[in-house]
Order: structure tokens, then C-alpha cells, then sequence
């Protein structure tokens, strides 16, 4: 099992309980002197585990992530954690297509808040920038990943502290220049086509950030409010949602945590009674076995029944 953001600390008694079948007298496995014979005794043996903190680089699947992850923050333990995201419209939408006459009004991000890691109310940089090579649906990408963008246009950027509670939206409006832009691009040419063809953005934090906020990517959507000439005192809004192929790009940083010591593969970090593990991140805990494998060999045993590994976890929410 993997966790991906949340840390958590790992604190001892951390054990394995082994149930060992033995037989009386002692004879090889194969031996004839114990055909037909049924294991008369059974034996819990149960070890304390040493354990500690290794650091491996390590990717994870983000593309079917549940969240559009983006922010930064700086824990105590395990330093800085950052997300940016790469999202593009979901293919349905060139199913329902802006007319060619349409004036524009406005363009919109429209974000709803489903997930805060941090501070409870954090300030958040976020700044939007179009992506120079296309996601691809269907696609595996890894926490490492990134996709080219361009920043050549200025970004759509936001910056406030985030003084709301999960389910409520995030309205970003774009500025003029990059609106009109956008619009044109989408009824100046085959709005199917456009769609097809759409590249996609990244969602990043270019400014100090306190949280890590998570977006839902179903209920997202950039939204195109534009008006008709038939009707031009009714105000019409296009939403494209922002749950076709997307992605999660995370970055660590340790040196600002208690496991800057964690650096090259293959370094580790051993405390009484605690060990660390953050998914995505390379921190792994590794168990010393030897001494369960020297009781095995010692045993009289016809195999191992059952093996269970218990292990006391302490949560850690700041």
C-alpha cells in the first residue's frame, strides 16, 4: 500500500508473529522415516523488527489521480513537497460546439476545492501557461513526468489565501489578451478540430504557497461566457471540463527537514522507534530480517503456516 501525499510516522513495537509446523522426531523433509506422518506441534514465534528509513527515487502512477494537485509545502520531517498539474478538456465536449457568430464576455477558471494539505487556510500562487505538446489519453505518466509549455504569453495567475471550506469554487478570470486569444482559436477554426487538437495547460505555483490544494477534476472547468447576435441581452456559458488526460508532477525537497540526510539512493536514516514513509517521494522503510530467518533455520519446522507483520502507526497532520 502506498501513500501518497499525507505523511506518516512510523513508531515501534513494529512485529512478526510466525505460526511454524514441527514434527517429533527430527528427520529430513523427504525423509520415509516421516511418510504418512501429521505435524504434531505448532509454534508462534513472535520478533520485534529493527527497521529504518531508506531513501530509493521512486515515480508513481498520477494519471488517474483523484485530484488536480497544486501548491507547495514545507513540513518539518520531510521538507518541501510540491505539485504542479497538466490537464486537458475532456474529449466530450466537441460534441457541443460555440457558435461561429458568438461575441466573448469573459473566460473563467472555475476550480472546486476537494482537498487541502497544509495550512487549514493557505495562500496560494497558482498561474496557468498552455502546453507546446499534447497529452494523450490512454497514456500512463509517472509523478516525474512533465510535458513542454510555453510561456511566451503571459499567464493566467491568482494569488489569496484560500479562506473557504472543501466543495466551494475557485473563480480565476483570465485577462483580456489571453481570453481573446483562446476564444479565437476556438471559433475562428473547426471547434471540433480545436478540441481534437487541444494541447492542454499546466497548473503550477510560481509564488511562496502554504498548502497543497487539491481540485476536482470532474467538477473543473473553464468556463466561456459569450453572447449571441440573435440574443444578445442572454448571457451564454460554455463549460469544458478539465477531466480529459491530466497528470500530477511531484518534487521533494529535504534539505529544509529533519531527513536532509536522505540524499542518494541508498541512504538511510536509523531512530529509536520511529520510521518514515511518504509514497512518491523515495522515503521507504526497510525491515531487517536476519534475525527471523536464523530462528527458522534453528526450528525443527515443516514449514510456516502463517506469517503476519503488525505494525503501530502514529498519523502526522502538520
Amino acid at each position: 500500500m502506498r501513500w501518497w501525499i499525507n505523511p506518516l510516522v512510523y513508531t515501534l513495537p513494529l512485529g512478526l508473529c510466525l505460526f511454524v509446523l514441527s514434527c517429533e522426531p527430527s528427520q529430513p523433509l523427504d525423509s520415509d522415516a516421516n511418510a504418512g506422518l501429521a505435524p504434531t506441534h505448532t509454534h508462534t514465534q513472535t520478533f520485534s523488527l529493527p527497521m529504518r528509513t531508506t531513501y530509493y527515487p521512486d515515480s508513481i502512477p498520477t494519471h488517474s489521480d483523484e485530484y488536480i494537485l497544486v501548491g507547495a509545502y514545507t513540513h518539518p520531517i520531510f521538507g518541501t513537497t510540491q505539485s504542479k498539474s497538466f490537464v486537458r478538456f475532456q474529449n466530450e465536449n466537441i460534441l457541443d460546439i460555440i457558435p461561429f457568430e458568438a461575441t466573448l464576455d469573459s473566460i473563467v477558471f472555475r476550480l472546486r476545492i476537494s482537498y487541502l494539505y497544509g495550512k487549514s487556510k493557505p495562500a496560494l500562487g497558482l498561474s496557468v501557461y498552455p502546453l507546446t505538446q499534447s497529452l494523450e489519453h490512454d497514456t500512463t505518466y509517472l509523478s516525474i513526468h512533465t510535458t513542454p509549455y510555453t510561456t511566451a504569453l503571459r499567464p493566467i495567475q491568482f494569488y489569496e489565501r484560500i479562506d473557504t471550506t472543501l466543495s466551494q469554487y475557485l473563480y480565476i478570470k483570465a485577462r483580456p489578451i489571453w481570453s481573446n486569444r483562446f476564444f479565437e482559436s476556438v471559433i475562428q477554426t473547426d471547434a471540433n478540430q480545436h478540441l481534437i487538437d487541444h494541447r492542454g495547460f499546466v497548473l503550477l505555483s510560481e509564488q511562496l504557497s502554504e498548502g497543497i490544494v487539491g481540485f476536482s477534476p470532474t467538477q473543473s472547468a473553464i468556463e466561456v461566457h459569450y453572447k449571441t447576435p440573435e440574443e444578445p441581452g442572454k448571457a451564454y456559458i460554455k463549460r469544458l471540463l478539465l477531466s480529459g488526460a491530466r497528470y500530477n508532477h511531484l518534487s521533494t525537497d529535504k534539505t529544509s527537514g529533519r531527513l536532509s540526510v536522505l540524499q542518494q539512493a541508498g541512504d538511510y536514516l536509523a531512530q529509536d522507534n520511529q520510521s518514515y514513509l511518504q509514497g512518491g517521494s523515495g522515503v521507504f522503510i526497510s525491515l531487517d530480517l536476519d534475525e527471523v530467518k536464523s530462528k527458522y533455520r534453528e526450528l525443527n519446522a515443516l514449514g510456516i503456516q502463517l506469517a503476519e507483520l503488525y505494525v503501530q502507526s502514529t498519523p502526522q497532520n502538520t
